[in-house]
């Protein structure tokens, strides 16, 4: 993921904002965690976006193949700013620096 976001640094204006929404919360919290660990702004974080009020066109849209949030399946998205000169590290990225 770290790869991704800082290739998205070069595309992305500055301090521009990823949206992540995913059923999959292994990649939620993982994306979470590493915006928390490279001090990435977080403008919002929920595990169950459709239980919460968000007053937004965009967020407020179901399409999916898979079940419905009320079937079961929770939505979590992640917003956060991406700044252009902060390179994304995570653990895997400082090993490989120190060899």
């Amino acid at each position: 993921m770290s790869l991704f976001l800082n290739r998205y640094r070069n595309i992305l204006k500055d301090n521009g904002i990823i949206h992540l929404k995913t059923d999959n919360t292994e990649l939620f919290n993982y994306t979470k965690s590493l915006a928390e660990k490279n001090n990435l702004s977080i403008i919002a974080a929920t595990s169950d976006l459709y239980s919460e009020i968000y007053d937004d066109d965009i967020l407020s849209i179901r399409h999916t193949t898979k079940p419905l949030p009320e079937e079961g399946l929770k939505i979590n998205y992640l917003a956060f700013r991406l700044e252009k000169n902060r390179i994304i590290e995570d653990e895997s990225s400082k090993y490989q620096q120190r060899q």
